[in-house]
């Protein structure tokens, strides 16, 4: 009969429909367990984003305190030297010690060229981390995006 037929139509159409429901339903539950991996990593950045700022905050305070230093000891040897030269009567003892401060000094200016560049290197895992965490953020946002599609 027709309505028999009608029926069956609408059985199949059901099933049909309940197929995509459960389909879209199995996509929604994908895209929410990227959405909350993309979280936990976005999180997870965050925490080491902190850590490296932390580690360059460290390095920058160590590095002005030995810039500071670095000062100190400059003005020292030519402190030193002004006096060395004024009251020595010998130009050979002069000229040795003078070769010790000019040491000193060239050893500080190695140390200090030394954590400059650990400071770079710093900065630039300090971008690499800014960059992954923006990545992580577009990632979640284009999950977002998916997840709030309707059917």
């Amino acid at each position: 009969s027709d309505y028999g037929q009608a029926l069956r139509l609408k059985d199949i159409q059901l099933t049909e429909v309940t197929g995509k429901l459960d389909a879209m339903n199995s996509a929604e539950r994908e895209l929410t367990e990227e959405l909350m991996q993309a979280q936990r990593a976005k999180e997870e950045s965050n925490i080491l984003l902190r850590q490296k700022q932390s580690h360059a905050s460290k390095i920058r305070r160590q590095i002005a305190e030995l810039e500071g230093m670095l000062a100190e000891e400059e003005s020292t040897i030519k402190t030193i030297s002004r006096s060395i030269i004024s009251y020595s009567k010998s130009a050979g003892r002069v000229e040795a010690t003078l070769k010790n401060y000019q040491t000193e000094h060239g050893n500080l200016t190695t140390a200090r060229g030394a954590l400059e560049e650990e400071k770079l290197a710093i900065d630039k895992n300090m971008n690499n981390c800014e960059a992954e965490l923006k990545s992580l953020e577009a990632i979640q946002r284009m999950a977002t995006g998916h997840g709030e599609m309707g059917p």
